[in-house]
């Protein structure tokens, strides 16, 4: 696992007693869930029902720590709102929430960049779905799924390494 943190330039942030879902490759991403409230499409950056702005990157990743029955909002924890992504690597937030911050990623994961490290002048937080290893077992990659990175307001999965 070494190596991530200079990539990611950021923390990884874990959600305790999850239950993942493994089907992350069916998922074309969550505008196709037009049942659901709150997801795409919809108004870009119109409020949805997590709290968060539709179509961003933590409007998605709310929305996938709840498909693992995270009950995660943008009031989670009864904290400050978690707002832009530059904000979710906040230890003492994150602490008073429950939620363990570190630079080890694992699959239900939050993968997180820092204000200005090239994601976005807000941060940007991804789902980290897959870990790939070497067979020697050293952790070669992970692959992360987002909305918004690289084109506003789209779902996209990229895959990175040490």
């Amino acid at each position: 696992m070494r190596g991530f943190s200079r990539i990611f330039l950021g923390f990884f942030i874990y959600f305790a007693n999850v239950e993942f879902i493994l089907a992350i490759e069916l998922d074309k991403g969550y505008e196709l869930l037009k049942g659901v409230v709150g997801t795409c499409p919809d108004v870009i950056n119109k409020t949805d029902a997590r709290g968060f702005a539709a179509c961003n990157c933590t409007s998605y990743v709310a929305y996938r720590l709840n498909l693992n029955r995270v009950n995660f909002s943008n009031w989670y924890g009864q904290v400050d709102k978690w707002s832009d992504a530059h904000f979710w690597d906040d230890t003492d937030r994150a602490g008073k929430a429950g939620i363990r911050v570190d630079l080890y990623p694992a699959v239900g994961s939050v993968a997180h960049w820092n204000a200005g490290s090239g994601a976005s002048s807000s941060g940007h937080v991804a789902y980290v779905y897959k870990m790939n290893v070497h067979g020697n077992g050293d952790l070669s990659s992970i692959e992360v799924a987002e909305y918004n990175y690289k084109t506003k307001g789209a779902y996209g999965i990229r895959t990175l390494t040490p």
